[in-house]
């Protein structure tokens, strides 16, 4: 085969070669595409399926108790000019309190530190600041277990020299019996929820296919400052105030997802 003939087989062989390849190519983008596409509406008729076959229903199940335990923070802020002095001050008036709270009949694993700090005090003027002393401050939480000796402990610590009165609040020690029992009220309502729901709408209910829960659990503070008549500054003339504590409500709320026939 002479030279001119080799080169046109040659170019012949490359044309035929890149058509071959093109028509692959084309083959190849035809087959993704069409998969891709199948794909697609698989999974749109998958979630248009899913939404179809099940139903979802919501309830609440609510519980009312008496709280069985109140809550109240305690504190005393002292200043001198020394720390030793802020200190031999604040332990004085500290442990006057604990007494008392002692002396009530509240147990020492139910009063609790939460902050002890000593901070100094400046005298501010125009051009310059000056160290007055220093202020100390403490804090207890208290639990209160025997709630008819609530106004007289919050009475009686202000006039044993807690200058710092915080939120009373009653809650329940142990809740999760009444949790419980919120719980299976919310779950029994949305049952027969969903059973009317089913039978509105002529279907059959199917399995359990999720379950949602959410809860609310109040404590409800009473807050009290130098403007009550609780006498905090001191004294024999601390008034003991009515503190009802009424009842705190538990509520559950349960959604249910069934599949539906």
């Amino acid at each position: 085969m002479d030279k001119e003939k080799f080169n046109e087989y040659t170019k012949c062989c490359n044309g035929h070669l890149r058509l071959l390849i093109g028509l692959l190519l084309i083959a190849l983008i035809i087959f993704i595409g069409a998969k891709a596409k199948n794909e697609i509406e698989n999974q749109a008729k998958g979630v248009e399926n899913v939404t179809q076959k099940t139903i979802t229903v919501s309830a609440e199940g609510k519980i009312y108790a008496k709280p069985d335990i109140g809550k109240i923070n305690l504190g005393i802020t002292n200043e001198a000019k020394t720390v030793s002095g802020a200190q031999k001050q604040s332990t004085e008036a500290i442990n006057k309190i604990m007494a008392f709270l002692k002396s009530s009949g509240i147990e020492e694993k139910d009063i609790k530190t939460t902050n002890y700090s000593i901070t100094p005090v400046y005298d501010y003027t125009e051009h310059k600041q000056t160290l007055r002393g220093y202020s100390v401050s403490q804090n207890l939480d208290v639990k209160i277990r025997d709630l008819s000796k609530s106004g007289d402990i919050i009475a009686g610590a202000a006039t044993n020299g807690a200058n710092l009165i915080g939120g009373l609040s009653f809650t329940i020690d142990e809740p999760d019996n009444l949790k419980t029992e919120a719980r299976k009220q919310a779950i029994e309502k949305a049952k027969t929820k969903a059973e009317k729901l089913a039978e509105d709408l002529d279907v059959k209910l199917g399995k359990l296919i999720s379950y949602n829960e959410s809860g609310n659990y109040p404590i409800y503070p009473i807050y009290y400052d130098k403007s009550t008549s609780l006498g905090l500054g001191g004294g024999e003339n601390a008034s003991t105030p009515e503190i009802p504590a009424g009842e705190n409500e538990i509520t559950i709320n349960v959604s249910l997802t069934y599949e539906i026939e």
